[in-house]
């Protein structure tokens, strides 16, 4: 799991297969920059991404832990 800090709230980016070269705790990565590499973890039948967003102004108790769905939040392809 890769767990990214932004003004706006917190991504994290589960299932990875394993992290890209250099990322780990602390360091700053930049948009675009690749961070892992997705794969079949936990109970699932393919390599996949699992992506969570939890914006800063999201309650807490809003039954999701504070979690949204992210796709509204993401640009369009």
């Amino acid at each position: 799991m890769v767990s990214l800090q932004h003004s706006h709230g917190i991504t994290r980016y589960l299932h990875l297969d394993r992290l890209a070269y250099g990322v780990q705790a602390g360091v700053h990565v930049t948009r675009g920059q690749l961070i892992g590499y997705s794969g079949n973890t936990g109970l699932s039948f393919g390599d996949h991404l699992h992506l969570d967003y939890y914006p800063v102004d999201e309650p807490k108790d809003n039954g999701y832990g504070g979690r949204v769905d992210p796709l509204p939040y993401l640009p369009e392809a």
